[in-house]
């Protein structure tokens, strides 16, 4: 089986990762916001940008979603993201979802998010 990966981090920290893969036409991204001053729905705007970016370079976008994964530093901030996910969804149907309130790992990370996309096997980059 081949794995496509995309966004390599390693190095500052980062416990060596890649925020994309893709095998067997599923494709997933996970990513919190660089920009840490931003508010949750600034952030949630941002992830959700390099998530599209990063589905693409995979052969999928958002009409693509099978599921989605937040976690929220606090459950308050759940108004700010449900904003920013509806105004980048669109009239895109909506994925499964599951929002939970949970710790992270840099304490001025407010939203985290993975996407779960189908993607056509015959598209996936070489």
């Amino acid at each position: 089986m081949t794995v496509t990966k995309a966004g390599r981090i390693q190095g500052g920290g980062s416990p060596g990762i890649y925020l994309a893969s893709a095998a067997k036409g599923l494709a997933s991204f996970c990513a919190t916001a660089s920009d840490k001053s931003l508010d949750a729905a600034g952030q949630t705007h941002e992830i959700l940008t390099r998530a599209e970016e990063y589905l693409a370079e995979l052969g999928a976008d958002k009409n693509h979603l099978v599921m989605t994964q937040v976690w929220l530093l606090d459950m308050e901030e759940l108004e700010g993201f449900t904003t920013a996910w509806q105004q980048w969804l669109g009239d895109t149907e909506p994925p499964a979802l599951s929002i939970v309130g949970a710790p992270a790992a840099s304490h001025d990370s407010l939203v985290e998010i993975r996407v779960y996309a189908s993607t056509p096997k015959e598209t996936l980059p070489a």
